[in-house]
């Protein structure tokens, strides 16, 4: 593949003004282009990882070669090659990233269908996921992913939910000005309790 034609499009499309691209048509085209180079990009880093060819110049991982090399942070960098490796093991909705119908938001979110206790019942619903991904906003996309893998493993839901409560956390301190500052870390009941009461 020539990647210096990709490069040389990509310049053209800086050199336009945008207010000429500014349209819904132009705006949607754009994401759904972005989203399909972040698709082969995520393929490409994870070919990358395990070639091993990230090595050469001692970097320890292809997302440490990236981040070196690229001006990229750590975490960006591994969070694209850990899609990569995410999209070998559901091929379908890797085909709809790839075809810029979907997100990385929307692999991340259905990974959770990957748990061992999981997998089975993810590879006989894996198109009926997607197709929901496909139709429902991103938010209750989320909401029905968390709801099939509860019914597809109760037991880890639970184990999940009591993971949370005891990750539970307050701190509230008092600064040198008087002002009080504090944090909380609550899972969604809590949290919601909270919240209405605050409100």
């Amino acid at each position: 593949m020539d990647v210096a034609a990709l490069t040389s499009a990509i310049d053209e499309l800086a050199s336009v003004d945008p207010v000429e691209l500014a349209d819904p048509d132009t705006v949607a085209t754009l994401w759904r282009a972005r989203v399909r180079l972040d698709a082969a990009l995520s393929a490409v880093l994870a070919a990358f990882q395990d070639s091993g060819a990230f090595g050469e110049d001692g970097s320890r991982s292809a997302a440490a070669w990236s981040a070196a090399h690229c001006h990229l942070s750590p975490r960006e960098a591994r969070r694209s090659v850990r899609l990569g490796h995410t999209m070998a093991q559901m091929p379908m909705f890797a085909a709809a990233y790839r075809a810029g119908d979907l997100s990385a938001s929307h692999l991340e979110v259905a990974a959770a269908g990957l748990a061992p206790r999981c997998v089975e019942a993810f590879g006989r619903d894996e198109a009926m996921l997607v197709a929901q991904a496909r139709a429902l906003s991103f938010a209750d996309f989320s909401r029905a992913m968390a709801y099939w893998v509860q019914l597809a493993d109760p037991e880890g839901t639970e184990e999940r939910d009591a993971e949370v409560r005891a990750r539970r956390d307050v701190s509230l301190a008092q600064s040198v000005f008087g002002t009080w500052m504090g944090q909380m870390t609550l899972d969604p009941i809590a949290g919601t309790i909270v919240s209405s009461e605050l409100t």
